[in-house]
């Protein structure tokens, strides 16, 4: 009995042991962290959600010697939007949208020339820091957000890239395979198969057209990557489902700054099959009245299809789904009988004429009160 106890006594020992080690590390790496933090002059942190994940991308390409720190940023959404004329291929960007979230990694670095022309596709927008939240690593080596941690990170600024314009991969733009091996390898390195699986699914549009330049590698910034961490790789990229495939809606995506200030704005409305244009729809602060005002115009190829009415539907279902807006507005001609007539189907109904402005004409006004406002 006694060796039996001993032995049990000696594994948990050996657990005791491991586990204070483990602390250990996490203490010292959290101590690296603060005095990065303490000697930067720039006070910029940088929250890479692409290819700056790959420690070893973003060390040889952009000279960024800092660890990440993995973490969630709320009010973003990730998806593959940002098109690169100039390698001609098609990478992950952020759009502004207050309910989603997507996994990044907090890294301290100044925001110079050099970061700008890597992601010369962006803008850089502040976040703040509540938008931030920590992830519990299974990897020793990830210090934990203490309160002195915490506290330093108030004194800095964070940036994130928000894509300039949204568009979706295409034959022309495909996506590479070493592009998505460089996002990947970073998350497995930072925090494991979590972490890789969870920038999968925070992660929208994977039916993408996809190149495999593994043999000779296109994407200009691509991470050296060992083969377990490929096979790793492949072994989560054969679970991408149709779930994680979706976009936002079938025909429209986010293309306007006013997502970032109200969390609406206007979408662009596409082909499904060709992504040929059609045109636009969405809703608009006009600051006229303290509510959203539908806006929709149509190329002149793609009207009388029914595709403003399917259109327009899905941004009212959009706003219903939301419950916070209690009443919309429209504006027309007081000619365009037919805008007018697609606005009552849409249960809009007809206030009278108002003007915006004095470079505007007078137009007519219709009102539609949000089905969940009188719930």
């Amino acid at each position: 009995m006694r060796l039996v106890d001993v032995k049990a006594a000696d594994g948990s020992v050996k657990e005791s042991v491991k586990s204070s080690a483990n602390e250990s590390i996490k203490d010292s790496a959290k101590d690296s962290w603060l005095a990065t933090l303490a000697s930067q002059q720039s006070k910029h942190i940088v929250l890479g959600y692409g290819s700056l994940l790959s420690r070893d991308s973003r060390e040889r390409h952009s000279g960024i010697y800092t660890q990440g720190l993995p973490v969630r940023v709320s009010g973003f959404k990730r998806a593959w939007v940002t098109r690169s004329l100039q390698e001609k291929q098609t990478y992950v960007g952020a759009v502004a949208d207050r309910t989603s979230q997507l996994n990044a990694q907090l890294i301290p670095a100044e925001v110079n020339p050099s970061l700008r022309a890597r992601e010369k596709n962006y803008r850089f927008v502040e976040v703040p820091a509540s938008a931030i939240e920590h992830v519990s690593s299974s990897l020793c080596n990830q210090p934990s957000f203490t309160s002195a941690l915490r506290d330093a990170l108030s004194h800095h600024q964070l940036w994130l890239c928000e894509t300039l314009l949204c568009h979706h991969p295409s034959s022309d733009f495909p996506v590479s395979q070493t592009y998505i091996d460089t996002c990947l390898v970073g998350c497995l390195e930072h925090g494991g198969i979590s972490e890789a699986t969870a920038f999968i699914e925070h992660t929208y549009g994977w039916n993408h057209p996809r190149i495999n330049d593994r043999v000779n590698p296109v994407y200009p910034r691509a991470a050296a990557i060992s083969k377990q961490h490929l096979t790793q790789i492949d072994t989560l990229l054969k679970k991408v489902t149709q779930s994680t495939q979706r976009h936002s809606h079938s025909c429209c995506y986010r293309v306007n700054a006013q997502v970032s200030e109200w969390g609406y704005g206007l979408l662009a409305i596409r082909n499904k099959k060709t992504t040929a244009p059609y045109g636009v729809c969405g809703l608009i602060n006009r600051y006229v009245f303290s509510c959203p005002d539908l806006g929709f115009a149509l190329l002149p190829d793609a009207r009388k299809q029914g595709i403003a009415l399917e259109a327009t539907k899905a941004v009212i279902d959009w706003v219903e789904m939301e419950g916070d807006m209690h009443f919309i507005t429209a504006s027309t001609h007081p000619e365009n009988e037919r805008s007018q007539h697609l606005l009552r189907q849409l249960g809009f109904k007809k206030r009278g004429p108002y003007f915006i402005d004095r470079s505007t004409p007078v137009q007519t006004l219709f009102w539609r009160n949000s089905d969940s406002a009188s719930r």
